[in-house]
């Protein structure tokens, strides 16, 4: 998590962005970078191709941060940005589709039942949520003036807050129940 956390954290992209990488942040550390959600994020094929192209695991499962693609010059930002909201905007809970590029701006469901809402997407590790990351951030490198770069980093932003508050809630409670046990 170290290296991906250094490379998220280097990008200048503005306040928007440094939020965004500290709600992943908390949210990789209460889900034990992978050890308690590692999974991979749904709609795998749904990502854009220049990921499947960067991807180069390396043992322990990290990624080579120092050969990110230069996507400025690589292909059409813009091309890159609408094929990375679509694939964020798949991944959602079906509460959140709708006909624009963006998913909905609702992180709740209105009846208050939100246990395991974001089980989709609630997958820590080196195939996690750090993809999102890793590609917002490719995405911002030669678009964070698109207005629709702006709006995905507060979207995912509210998105991973949303998973860390549920982890919490969901910590707490188990605590609760070990010590009941325990008495």
């Amino acid at each position: 998590m170290d290296e991906a956390k250094n490379y998220l954290s280097g990008l200048p992209l503005g306040e928007d962005w440094v939020s965004c990488i500290e709600a992943w942040v908390k949210l990789e550390t209460a889900l034990e970078y992978g050890a308690k959600t590692k999974g991979v994020l749904p709609e795998a094929k749904m990502r854009p191709e220049e990921w499947s192209k960067w991807v180069a695991k390396k043992r322990g499962g990290s990624r080579a941060y120092h050969l990110v693609p230069d996507l400025v010059r690589a292909l059409d930002i813009e091309d890159f940005g609408v094929a990375f909201v679509k694939w964020w905007h798949r991944m959602q809970p079906s509460f959140r589709h709708r006909d624009n590029i963006l998913p909905a701006e609702v992180y709740t469901l209105a009846d208050g039942n939100n246990d395991d809402i974001w089980a989709r997407l609630h997958k820590g590790g080196p195939s996690g949520l750090v993809s999102v990351l890793t590609m917002l951030g490719w995405w911002g490198r030669g678009g964070s003036a698109d207005p629709n770069w702006k709006a995905a980093t507060i979207d995912i932003r509210r998105v991973l807050e949303c998973m860390t508050a549920a982890s919490m809630k969901r910590a707490g409670e188990d605590l609760e129940q070990d010590s009941a046990r325990k008495r």
